[in-house]
């Protein structure tokens, strides 16, 4: 428990200085009324480069627009177990981020216009559900597949007279564009090589070793 003599800091002020890309701090508590001990991690990324665009390809200036650009702008504060002590931040950032993309993966699954539409198997059934989930992960794979190969080709998709390169579209949202086109190029055996040696590169980072 905190003492009477430990003082209260803002996390405004702790996210204001994050200067390098990660950064991590000694032991905390947090919330005052109800005290958890916990390790903070401090993670700036770089700008993506990506832009909600109007019609005429001018940025938007809606209210929502500017909310969700100043909250995609803020860097990651992660409050991590005390048990986690000996990992670097760069090693905490990693397992969150891949904990993040297999939550996104699922929501691609469930999704009925962007994805498998999962929520509309109607069934209960455990075993229906996990032979469901399989089929699904495999599919997940192929496209993943798929969108880096796409990404390597320079393949881009095209909204209006903007086109849209592969580094503006996530791997999943690109792949799916690659399959809808008619027109799409062929992938060359070279360009799945690639492709399959990055996906397991990136499987190779998200790996927690205790």
């Amino acid at each position: 428990m905190p003492t009477e003599r430990q003082r209260l800091v803002r996390l405004q002020k702790l996210v204001l200085k994050s200067y390098r890309k990660s950064a991590r701090f000694g032991l905390f508590f947090h919330v005052r009324s109800n005290p958890v001990d916990c390790r903070l991690v401090l993670y700036k990324s770089k700008s993506k480069g990506r832009h909600c665009l109007t019609k005429s390809g001018q940025p938007a200036r809606a209210r929502h627009s500017k909310k969700n650009s100043a909250a995609q702008c803020e860097p990651w504060l992660l409050a991590v177990s005390p048990a986690l002590a000996q990992l670097r931040a760069d090693d905490i950032i990693k397992i969150y981020s891949g904990r993040m993309q297999i939550e996104q993966t699922f929501r691609d699954l469930k999704n009925a216009k962007w994805g498998m539409a999962l929520r509309h198997s109607q069934t209960t059934s455990l075993l229906r559900l996990a032979a469901l989930l399989l089929i699904g992960a495999l599919l997940t794979y192929a496209l993943w597949l798929i969108g880096l190969a796409a990404r390597a080709a320079g393949y881009e998709v095209h909204y209006g007279s903007h086109p849209k390169a592969g580094s503006c579209l996530s791997i999943f949202s690109l792949a799916m564009h690659w399959v809808d086109d008619y027109r799409r190029p062929r992938l060359s055996p070279s360009a799945i090589k690639y492709a399959f040696i990055e996906l397991v590169s990136m499987v190779r980072t998200w790996e927690f070793e205790g």
